[in-house]
């Protein structure tokens, strides 16, 4: 794959474009894992919070670290993701997300109560 790539882009390759195309691609990469590093810890701090009974709603700052919040990248990849999805996403289909996310708890409550 590497090879045809190469081969394909011979013709431009050490020039200018060259070089842009590769601060552009390598900026994009490092976006990309960024996000996808803020995504894993922020599953795994959403998967091991602890949600009390009476509570409805979760904020950030109750799960999250400081760090995590207070991050510029946090600020860019998730905060503007969030607004993106309320502003386009149907208040109904959130809901209807939320109660079937509840059926499969409550599914899962008697399984996990018949296994200890």
């Amino acid at each position: 794959m590497n090879n045809w790539l190469m081969y394909i882009l011979s013709p431009i390759r050490l020039g200018l474009m060259d070089r842009v195309t590769g601060i552009f691609v390598g900026a994009l990469r490092g976006i990309l894992l960024s996000y996808v590093l803020f995504f894993a810890v922020h599953l795994y701090c959403h998967t091991v919070y602890d949600k009390k009974e009476g509570e409805s709603k979760i904020d950030a700052e109750d799960i999250l670290p400081n760090w995590i919040i207070n991050s510029h990248s946090y600020q860019a990849l998730f905060v503007t993701t969030e607004e993106v999805i309320n502003m386009y996403v149907p208040e109904s289909l959130i809901l209807k997300i939320k109660e079937i996310g509840e059926e499969m708890v409550d599914q899962e409550k008697p399984q996990n109560n018949k296994e200890k």
